[in-house]
């Protein structure tokens, strides 16, 4: 190997101090935009989680059931993209959870309720589709993905609620 020292021309010097330049003015421009698209991430969290709990005491007014959406339990990481749950006034034991569901019209939000005592959900409602919408899901073997959802509502409520006795 030689130890030469190659010498770059000042011309090549500056085109590359000039696509230095540019490549900065990119990297900062895309660091500035997912700055602003977290920071309405976190900013509309809280309108968002309180827009479903509207929703929840909406169907379950809807469905005569005599309780009012209160304080939110924090789910487990995985599931808190597709579900939500909230403790009811006037009984501690008893939890509403919304956990949206694919159908053939797409995904569509659900509404269950959660005894803790009982252990045990029930199905309240859908939210947010028509009746004839409603009709045709319900014959399209919506039962098997609701009884699912059913068995597997107390597993992660348990740990919801562990988590917020802490």
């Amino acid at each position: 190997m030689s130890d030469e020292i190659i010498e770059v021309p000042n011309e090549q010097l500056e085109f590359y101090k000039k696509q230095l330049i540019k490549l900065g003015f990119f990297a900062a421009i895309i660091t500035v935009l997912f700055g602003l698209i977290l920071l309405f991430c976190l900013i509309s969290k809280n309108s968002y989680n309180q827009g479903l709990k509207e929703r929840v005491n909406k169907i379950l007014n809807e469905n005569s059931i005599e309780a009012s959406a209160e304080t939110q339990l924090a789910l487990p990481s995985a599931l808190s993209a597709t579900a939500a749950a909230w403790k009811l006034s006037g009984n501690n034991d008893v939890y509403a959870v919304i956990i949206r569901i694919t159908t053939i019209y797409s995904s569509v939000p659900c509404i269950f309720t959660y005894n803790a005592s009982e252990d045990e959900a029930v199905f309240v409602a859908f939210d947010g589709v028509s009746e004839k919408a409603e009709r045709s899901i319900r014959q399209t073997g919506i039962a098997n993905q609701i009884s699912y959802w059913k068995k597997k509502i107390p597993g992660f409520m348990k740990e919801a609620i562990k988590e917020e006795v802490k």
